[in-house]
C-alpha cells in the first residue's frame, strides 16, 4: 500500500491529483510515495517514458514494478530524444567512446548512466549537459542534448 492506495490486484486505479506541485511522473511517485528504485518501466499513455516525463490532466500513466520481469519493445521512435554522448579520461582527453543513444521523452541523467553502465560514483565523474556541468542526476534531459562524461583519474579524487 501507497500513501493510502491499497492493492488494486492489477486493475487500474484512478487519482484525483489537485497539487499544482506535481508536473513529472517522478513526481507523481513521490506524492504515491513509491520509490523510483522499485519501478522499471514507466508509460505515459502508452508510450514508454522516463521519470521526467511531464504528466497533464487525464494522461494515464503505467508504472511496472523492478520484480515484474516485463519484456518490453517498442519500435517507433516517435516520442524519443536523441543524445550524443562522449566519455574522456580526465586530463588526457583521451575519448573512451562516443555514443548517439535514443531515449524516452522524460529520461534523466541517471537512466543514461544506468543504460551505459556507467558506475554512480559521482565523485569519480565530472557530467556536463551542453557545456555547463551538471551535478543532478534526477537533471531531465531534451532532445538533441550533448553529454560529455569525463572519467577522473584517481589522484584527482
Amino acid at each position: 500500500m501507497y500513501n493510502g492506495i491499497k492493492d488494486s490486484s492489477g486493475f487500474p486505479v484512478t487519482l484525483k491529483i489537485k497539487s499544482s506541485k506535481v508536473k513529472t511522473v517522478f513526481e507523481v511517485l513521490k506524492l504515491l510515495g513509491i520509490p523510483k528504485s522499485e519501478i522499471s518501466h514507466i508509460f505515459v499513455n502508452g508510450t514508454f517514458s522516463g521519470l521526467g516525463k511531464v504528466v497533464n490532466d487525464g494522461d494515464r500513466i503505467g508504472l511496472f514494478p523492478i520484480r515484474m520481469s516485463l519484456i518490453f519493445l517498442e519500435v517507433t521512435k516517435e516520442k524519443t530524444i536523441n543524445l550524443s554522448i562522449d566519455v574522456y579520461q580526465e586530463q588526457e582527453k583521451n575519448e573512451i567512446s562516443k555514443i548517439s543513444l535514443d531515449m524516452p521523452e522524460g529520461s534523466t541523467l541517471e537512466l543514461v548512466l544506468k543504460k551505459l553502465r556507467i558506475p554512480t560514483i559521482r565523485d569519480k565523474l565530472l557530467i556536463q549537459v551542453n557545456g555547463e556541468k551538471i551535478h543532478d542526476e534526477n537533471h531531465i534531459l531534451k532532445n538533441n542534448d550533448n553529454l560529455t562524461i569525463e572519467v577522473l583519474l584517481e589522484d584527482h579524487i
